[in-house]
């Protein structure tokens, strides 16, 4: 014999399903998202090591010099400070997600 349910029970039962459905989605959307972005950030490992390798054997510093001797170069100070501060903060993550 089916067990018997109340309209209640149903109702709750579909409004249950409904948001686990809207639940799954988003997680759904956001775990592609994910894999999207580390597929475009692997494409970028030669690109950082030689961001890295400018940065860390001191040409960026010839680099920041240069631009104290010849001040038509617009900005440089500006774009090495960004360069330097951002690669600062994906070494700390890097760190930080692999402890």
């Amino acid at each position: 014999m089916k067990p018997e349910y109340t309209r209640d029970e149903i109702r709750n039962t579909v409004e249950r399903i409904t948001d686990m459905e809207g639940i799954y989605d988003k997680a759904h959307e956001e775990i592609e998202n994910l894999e999207n972005a580390l597929n475009g950030f692997s494409g970028q490992e030669r690109n950082l090591e030689i961001l890295f390798g400018w940065y860390f054997n001191g040409c960026w510093m010839k680099d920041y010099e240069m631009d104290d001797l010849y001040e038509h170069v617009v900005g440089l100070e500006d774009t090495l400070q960004t360069i330097r501060t951002e690669i600062a903060e994906i070494l700390r993550r890097n760190r930080e997600a692999s402890e």
